[in-house]
């Protein structure tokens, strides 16, 4: 007799994601039954490839019972999914979960024809007892979190489901070499100790801490088997400070030893939750081993309480700026843009403050208004705006910001993300805003509006010249300090070694220079390892890298600097002796 085949498919944004979701669930399945009786494989992609591959590999699997895991960012290509894979196959029961159905079950079955069943909340008890049901033919009423459609043509709308069991490893015998140069995904705890207007994560439950050494076993089984990156998907992983404590303090003991050097950990944190054994612990970390992110959302004290968040922010503030002191965390923290009560003055002001952080990065998001978030369901009243009635629910315009300030916000944006984050003009930035008088905003905001007057190309070149053009003509700005700021940022950031026409100084003396480096021992370039040179515009400084060991926190690569006059006359010196 040919075992239940359940499989599960989940289609990630990009490649390098991974989907914790479906193995978890998988896991679950594999523990309740007999592989004789029930087995179950999962199917992976990403929105961005054709949906006819996407069959074709679960066409391969012919399973009975098909899942599909929805999110805010596949729910459409799911949805489209679900009704060609039923086209094909009619037979086939389909079931959708995930945050994108869960909280409106009745609206899916209702459009979508092609899905059979919605299950609402944590998954690894309810799809067990639904296949369970599936295969005694007992009654759907047994599965709470199950949504279906009765024999009448009316809906049964379960509630989501939120279990107070540790879901066991989604990892554990698993073969996790796939992953490899990828991004794999853990959790600790689930739940939320807040209840932001604008998130789902105020409807899973109290926090529920799961077996630590589990845990422990789960991450070291990724990164012994070349997982490199390893993301928590924790809402606050640091809720319980005892917890985040003493997990930190394994992975600075273990680090370099159990855990390989070059794995980088990722949490969410509560900034304002942080406290000097936090600091005491994090000061300790080795370089690059762990990653934090931290959410701001907004220094705007009506909005802090419309969002139901209250946070001490000049503490939050100072614990930012204690983090990016340590230099060996990246940080990243995040605002959202469209919430109640922020017009555009405060928003740009509140970024004004969080870029001063000094964070890595510094995310510039928009709301969204998800199903099944308070924001969403309480409505026009609580909540007055505009927004998209299609994945992602991107607000439009509120009653404090307008469509027009908004498409401002997402200018600036864009300029934030090619020159602020990608750390590729971190010493320019830095010179400008100091010498120039425009606010950060004003500058990133500025120059994407020149980006969009002069058709300016996305390619980094053509990007880089169009920055120094424009920043050239700043009040305050020496055009040559400028640019040899920008080559110095260019020669830290790119191995590629080319430094653009517009920003480059053309010396001669150059190819005497790298003879002088290479005739000192200390200095010399190193077999199979790229070296680039360049010339200052105060006529004697000489800048060099060696394209290896970028740091592990910024990306960047050493860059030495020297007098070429001391190392010409050193040379001639030696000539003579």
């Amino acid at each position: 007799m040919r075992p239940y085949k359940v499989t599960l498919c989940a289609l990630n944004s990009r490649y390098s994601h991974t989907s914790l979701s479906v193995r978890c669930l998988r896991a679950a399945i594999d523990r309740t039954f007999d592989r004789a009786l029930v087995t179950c494989t999962v199917v992976e992609g990403t929105v961005n490839e054709s949906q006819d591959a996407v069959l074709s590999r679960l066409e391969a699997e012919r399973p009975t019972l098909l899942g599909l895991s929805c999110y805010i960012w596949n729910v459409k290509e799911m949805l489209s999914l679900a009704n060609d894979y039923k086209a094909l196959h009619p037979e086939v029961h389909i079931v959708l979960g995930g945050p994108e159905v869960s909280y409106r079950p009745a609206e899916i079955l209702a459009s979508h024809p092609a899905v059979d069943y919605v299950l609402s909340g944590e998954g690894e008890e309810p799809l067990p007892a639904l296949i369970r049901v599936l295969l005694s033919e007992r009654s759907f009423d047994e599965v709470s979190a199950l949504s279906y459609r009765r024999e009448d043509g009316a809906v049964a709308v379960g509630v989501p489901h939120i279990s107070s069991q540790d879901p066991g490893s989604p990892y554990r015998g698993m073969d996790v070499s796939g992953l490899q140069g990828r991004i794999a995904y853990l959790e600790s705890s689930r739940g939320c100790p807040y209840r932001c207007t604008f998130c789902l994560s105020g409807r899973c439950g109290t926090v529920r801490y799961f077996d630590m050494e589990r845990v422990k076993s789960d991450l070291l089984h990724l990164a012994e088997n070349g997982v490199r990156i390893i993301k928590f998907v924790d809402r606050t992983f640091n809720a319980d400070r005892s917890y985040a404590h003493a997990f930190w303090q394994w992975i600075a003991t273990e680090y370099g030893r159990a855990i390989p050097k070059g794995t980088r950990v990722h949490f969410e944190i509560s900034g304002e939750c942080l406290s000097d054994a936090s600091f005491s612990i994090l000061s300790a970390m080795p370089v690059g081993a762990i990653q934090l992110e931290v959410g701001l959302q907004s220094f705007h004290p009506p909005t802090l309480r419309a969002i139901r968040r209250n946070p001490d922010t000049g503490r939050l503030e100072e614990n930012i700026r204690r983090l990016t002191a340590l230099k060996n965390i990246h940080t990243h923290i995040d605002l959202i843009a469209g919430l109640p009560y922020e017009n555009y003055a405060t928003f740009t002001r509140g970024f004004d403050r969080a870029y001063s952080l000094g964070a890595n990065m510094l995310q510039l998001g928009f709301l969204k208004l998800l199903p099944g978030a308070p924001m969403t369901e309480e409505g026009e009243v609580q909540y007055p705006c505009a927004y998209s009635p299609e994945p992602p629910y991107e607000v439009i315009e509120t009653d404090a910001i307008s469509a027009a300030e908004l498409d401002k916000l997402r200018l600036a944006e864009d300029a934030l993300e090619r020159l602020g984050n990608s750390g590729r003009f971190s010493r320019t930035l830095g010179y400008l805003i100091d010498t120039c008088g425009l606010r950060p905003y004003e500058l990133f905001y500025g120059f994407a509006v020149y980006v969009r007057e002069h058709g300016t190309a996305k390619a980094l070149d053509p990007y880089t010249n169009a920055f120094a053009t424009y920043a050239s003509a700043l009040s305050g700005v020496e055009a040559p300090r400028l640019l040899d700021f920008m080559v110095y940022d260019r020669m830290a950031t790119n191995s590629s070694g080319v430094i653009p026409d517009g920003i480059r100084n053309f010396d001669k003396r150059l190819k005497q220079i790298r003879l002088c480096l290479n005739a000192d021992p200390s200095t010399r370039e190193l077999p199979g390892i790229r070296r680039t040179l360049a010339a200052l515009r105060d006529g004697d400084t000489v800048l060099w890298a060696d394209y290896r060991n970028p740091d592990p926190v910024t990306g960047e690569y050493t860059v030495h600097a020297c007098s070429m006059r001391m190392l010409l006359s050193r040379r001639a010196e030696s000539e003579v002796t």
